[in-house]
């Protein structure tokens, strides 16, 4: 408790966390399986949820051992073994960080997520996703100062390559008369996926969605009505003639 509080200020800040913990929803806790893409929101998490309210070291790594998952777990979980437990709580924590935080780790990994992909399909889910993936490696490597690392050509070819071919096609038609260059930015190719994401959530967009199944249904039944009709109007010039024989000498001519 700070000395400094007077009592009217100590009332005051025991009403403020009665009255959160009674009234705020309760926060869960972050589960961290080893993908560096979530290193960063499980440790700032875990410090706000448990290191400043656990004191105990031993209990804070008690905690941080169930909290992880996967290979995460299974780097740390014999640190419970080490004595003092702030010792093996350090050492726990270094670990996580040398693994699956370091800086190059996590660029590497937000990089992967955009261009190490399958394939963006031309549907909401699929671009909806892509814009996510997209704009939280742009926000992560321009906090770090890695944007050059967006604007490589490696980087923007990998892109513009999980793009559906349609989309690839007025991108490019884009960069030519907006652009006048033939060399676009990241930032450029993420606005231009983000409003095509738009375009496919709004309205007329899913009228357009939905029609398509119905389209693809009725073509598949066009095709095979045309197998069907083909076999049906095959000639009778094919089909096989019967064979005349004579009663009289067994020879095969005609009877007349």
């Amino acid at each position: 408790m700070n000395p400094n509080l007077t009592a009217t200020d100590a009332v005051t800040n025991l009403r403020d966390v009665l009255y959160q913990g009674f009234t705020l929803p309760k926060r869960t806790l972050r589960i961290f399986d080893g993908n560096p893409l979530d290193y960063y929101g499980f440790i700032k998490s875990f410090n706000a949820k448990i290191r400043e309210q656990v004191t105990e070291p031993a209990s804070q790594l008690e905690y941080l051992i169930d909290m992880c998952t996967g290979k995460a777990r299974e780097a740390i979980k014999h640190f419970s073994s080490v004595t003092p437990p702030s010792l093996g709580m350090k050492q726990a924590m270094e670990t996580l960080h040398n693994r699956f935080g370091q800086k190059h780790i996590v660029v590497k990994a937000h990089l992967d997520s955009i261009t190490d992909v399958p394939p963006v399909k031309l549907d909401k889910n699929s671009l909806d996703t892509f814009v996510t993936d997209l704009t939280n490696c742009q926000i992560v490597m321009e906090a770090w100062n890695f944007a050059s690392e967006l604007n490589s050509s490696q980087t923007l070819k990998s892109v513009f390559k999980r793009l559906p071919v349609p989309l690839q096609r007025k991108f490019v038609e884009r960069v030519d008369i907006e652009a006048d260059e033939h060399f676009a930015k990241f930032n450029q190719l993420v606005k231009f996926v983000k409003e095509s994401a738009m375009r496919t959530n709004s309205f007329f967009g899913q009228v357009l969605a939905d029609a398509e199944p119905n389209k693809r249904l009725k073509q598949q039944n066009t095709s095979k009505g045309s197998k069907v009709l083909s076999v049906q109007t095959t000639p009778a010039a094919f089909a096989a003639k019967p064979t005349l024989v004579c009663p009289d000498c067994s020879a095969n001519h005609q009877l007349w």
